[in-house]
């Protein structure tokens, strides 16, 4: 079956239940659309760094760009997924944001082609694809579990968690420095072209209308629609004891805050990915160090070195609902893959040869990748409808929020003690916290039957 019109996949989507193979295709378009879009902002996140550093050596100006790409997270990620959450077309905010990134994008080409890239202009460019991409991961996330259930939508958070770090972590960066010694403003019209690709492929989604309803000033429920749309549109319903996530779009960040602390499942794997964030934050921090000095790399092996690395996040994704397979051992799989990543950075701490962190690396970024397949399964099935968007953006920007205080931390160990004991305490910190996670999470998990 085919989609031709928006009217006929509109039609479709009000029956993927009875329609897996559509269903699938839907899902194909949002992935790949992940995927396009997101190398395409790899490499404009390389060449920005690049065009920054060539205008201005300031560091304040490099970090500054960096962080304008970050901060709109912080302070917006919350109320615009609070508006994506109430939208009852959500495809259209996919429409919206690449749109949006392909006008800006294509305006900063253009400047850079004339010669008018000026610093102010880069870090409200920065800031501008950061709004873009909090709006496309929302959209995202609320419209998978509307086509995807159970096994599908682990294979489906799996594929779109592989897009990405492909796109973002590997294919984009590998490509950037290269089109960057081309053309200064060619990754730049790169990226743009991306966008429209996405955009190709996810304006047909606008069309889907979802059942539930959004906002019924309730909590702890999913409104009147509670069966929603297609094969996900069933919200589970809490253990006993647990606080449901509210469902009602006018609730405010500490009251979600709340009710994500009182559900044991979600505290569990918000613990986890606290604790995974600031580990990996401690070491990215000060990865070119130890690229280059440690490990005695080029800029040009350096660049090589993280684009291998990030292929193990691509291997783990495609690998996690594999091994998740019937619902399986998904404790095991959760505090196993954060062992593993901790093991691997308390290794990596001792080694000086650049194909042995090479492959270490790669074996970190796999354990991750799995981890991206099972946590943000759950987080979508234990969500609300009403309430998918927001909860998605909170954990992301509890992940954003460890930042800054493990590069601080990064900062003190490397001073005072060297490179090696920073990234060995990062791979401490998240053994010990998986071994304290141990009982909680498992006892949330079987409560849930997940």
């Amino acid at each position: 079956m085919t989609f031709t019109t928006v009217d006929q996949l509109a039609d479709v989507a009000g029956r993927v239940a009875d329609e897996p193979t559509a269903a699938a295709r839907i899902v194909r378009r949002l992935v790949t659309a992940a995927a396009v879009s997101s190398t395409g902002s790899g490499l404009s996140s390389v060449a920005l760094g690049l065009l920054t550093v060539d205008v201005s050596r300031d560091v304040r100006w490099v970090t500054g760009v960096f962080v304008a790409g970050q901060l709109p997270w912080l302070l917006l990620g919350f109320a615009i997924s609070a508006r994506v959450d109430r939208m009852r077309r959500p495809g259209r905010a996919l429409v919206v944001a690449d749109t949006g990134r392909l006008v800006v994008m294509a305006a900063c080409a253009a400047a850079v082609a004339a010669g008018h890239a000026g610093l102010a202009m880069l870090v409200l460019t920065a800031a501008a694809l950061g709004i873009g991409e909090i709006v496309h991961t929302a959209a995202t996330n609320v419209l998978l579990p509307e086509f995807a259930t159970g096994d599908a939508l682990a294979r489906a958070n799996g594929h779109l968690g592989a897009a990405t770090a492909g796109g973002f972590d590997a294919a984009g960066p590998a490509l950037g420095g290269l089109v960057y010694g081309v053309s200064r403003s060619l990754p730049f019209v790169a990226d743009a072209a991306s966008y429209l690709a996405s955009l190709s492929l996810v304006r047909p989604l606008a069309g889907f209308r979802r059942a539930a309803a959004i906002d019924d000033g309730a909590t702890g429920t999913t409104g009147t629609g509670g069966t929603g749309t297609g094969a996900g549109g069933t919200s589970p319903v809490p253990e006993s004891g647990a606080a449901a996530v509210p469902a009602a779009a006018p609730i405010g960040t500490g009251a979600l805050v709340t009710a994500v602390w009182r559900n044991p499942l979600l505290r569990a794997l918000a613990a986890q990915i606290a604790a995974l964030g600031l580990a990996q934050a401690v070491v990215v921090s000060i990865l070119p160090l130890y690229g280059r000095v440690r490990l005695g790399l080029s800029p040009r092996g350096y660049g090589v070195f993280l684009a291998v690395a990030a292929s193990g996040a691509v291997a783990g994704g495609v690998l996690g609902p594999r091994l998740w397979r019937a619902r399986r051992h998904t404790a095991t799989l959760l505090l196993g893959s954060g062992t593993l990543a901790g093991c691997v950075y308390a290794l990596a701490a001792r080694t000086t040869h650049a194909v042995v962190a090479g492959a270490l690396f790669v074996t970190f970024s796999l354990a991750v990748g799995v981890a991206n397949t099972v946590a943000p399964t759950l987080r979508m099935e234990h969500a609300p409808t009403a309430a998918r968007g927001r909860v998605n953006t909170l954990f992301l920007q509890l992940l954003f929020a460890t930042q800054p205080v493990g590069a601080l931390l990064s900062t003190v160990l490397v001073h005072r003690y060297g490179i090696d004991t920073a990234i060995a305490t990062a791979g401490a910190l998240v053994v010990a916290a998986m071994l304290l996670l141990d009982r909680p999470l498992r006892r949330a998990v079987a409560a849930v039957g997940a």
